[in-house]
């Protein structure tokens, strides 16, 4: 019988906010390209620069916080499989 790790809630609000941040900067680059398209004018346009530069780098470091993810869940699992070693005595 394995034993099981309890949940870590912090593993959980990374999850969400790895794929948040990727809809967000997805979203953000979205909605740029879609207003210069579609131009206005006033405080909008600031904003669109601004999520158009940075969109791809948002939804980058989403997708870099799920993949550390992964490699620190499957170190974890590794761990806890890996046989006991007997404390060797002098």
């Amino acid at each position: 019988m394995t034993r099981r790790r309890p949940r870590n809630p912090y593993i959980g609000a990374l999850w969400a906010v790895g794929i948040g941040l990727i809809v967000l900067g997805a979203a953000g680059y979205v909605w740029a390209s879609w207003l210069s398209w579609y131009p206005s004018s006033g405080a909008a346009v600031p904003l669109a620069d601004f999520a158009q530069g940075a969109g791809s780098d948002i939804a980058l470091v989403g997708l870099g916080t799920l993949v550390g993810l992964q490699f620190l869940l499957r170190s974890l699992r590794a761990r806890d499989r890996a046989p006991a070693t007997p404390a060797s005595s002098p």
